[in-house]
């Protein structure tokens, strides 16, 4: 082979490797690294720290992609070496005029939520639970104490408590935050609930045995917190209901302070009725025990002498079965 040949061979085999190293004189490509950058993702990337220009479409895509380090969590900085870039820009054969600082600074945007929003946010939640209006429920105390970092996106909080929760003095629930339909935080939250709510009282001093009537009662708002479970919140529930104590006037009334009349006493004539496909039967009776309304109780049918099991269903009436 002639020497001139060989030169020429040689040259052509070299072409790939001179043409790929000597891409930033031929195409003029550069790699311009910026001092500080912003990242919304998890990841970051080289398009993320600099500006790529001359290179061809496809290799500025390979370039841009290249991964660089884990993102910091939102609303964070970290710090890179400017000589850990030149690192990995060879590693992964970047040939091109490099610009790089001695120290980048890279931050992860991030959508803050306020303390305003969480409290909002969990008033809301307790008066869709207890079907209390906004001005009868207040919070105090809550335990965060600093706004949330989160990434950007489509953000979405939602506060749960559990299913037994009485919402009165302290209550603990839990924060879930999604971004862009997917889980991203999950903290305890408490707070201090005040709720204020309806109760039953009696407009004047009540005595005991007194039967109650609509003008004895009237409504007031008082601090759930401190109410009794068995408060009276329905004037209908106790009106005609007999006072088992003294009633003091403007004191929430409960369910264990008054109970039904009775309506039929022990040793009392008695209608026992009978209902069979739409018939009416009447006779007379004796009640055996004294019963309220609904209350099963023993009778004597005076006809028949038979000792029966009937319901209370008025004021000396008790429904027997046929």
């Amino acid at each position: 082979m002639r020497p001139g040949t060989v030169i020429i061979f040689v040259l052509l085999s070299l072409l790939p490797a001179l043409s790929y190293a000597n891409s930033a004189s031929n195409g003029g490509a550069s790699v311009s690294v910026r001092p500080t950058s912003s990242v919304k993702g998890d990841s970051v990337l080289l398009r993320d720290l600099a500006e790529l220009n001359g290179f061809a479409p496809e290799e500025a895509e390979r370039v841009g992609r290249i991964y660089l380090a884990k993102a910091p969590a939102p609303g964070e900085t970290r710090r890179f070496p400017g000589r850990f870039l030149q690192k990995m820009l060879a590693v992964n054969k970047v040939a091109a005029k490099m610009s790089i600082p001695e120290q980048i600074e890279v931050r992860r945007d991030a959508h803050r939520v306020s303390l305003d929003d969480i409290s909002s946010l969990y008033k809301e939640e307790v008066c869709r639970r207890t079907g209390s209006s906004a001005d009868q429920v207040s919070l105090d105390g809550l335990n965060l104490k600093e706004e949330l970092s989160i990434p950007e996106g489509e953000v979405d909080l939602k506060i749960d408590f559990n299913p037994t929760e009485s919402f009165r003095g302290l209550t603990v629930g839990r924060l879930l935050v999604s971004v862009n339909d997917k889980p991203v935080r999950s903290l305890q939250v408490s707070a201090t609930v005040e709720r204020r709510g309806r109760a039953v009282v009696p407009v004047r001093l009540v005595a005991k045995g007194e039967v109650l009537r609509a003008e004895d009662l009237s409504y007031d708002e008082i601090p759930l917190s401190k109410a009794p479970v068995n408060l009276v919140t329905e004037m209908d529930d106790v009106v005609g209901q007999v006072a088992l104590k003294p009633l003091s006037s403007g004191q929430p009334l409960t369910t264990s302070q008054v109970e039904a009349p009775l309506l039929v006493h022990r040793g009392d004539m008695v209608t026992l009725v009978i209902d069979s496909r739409g018939m009416r039967i009447e006779t007379p009776g004796v009640a055996v025990q004294s019963g309220r309304k609904q209350e099963l109780i023993k009778v004597v049918n005076t006809s028949s002498n038979k000792t029966l099991i009937g319901q209370v269903v008025a004021v000396g009436e008790v429904k027997v079965p046929f």
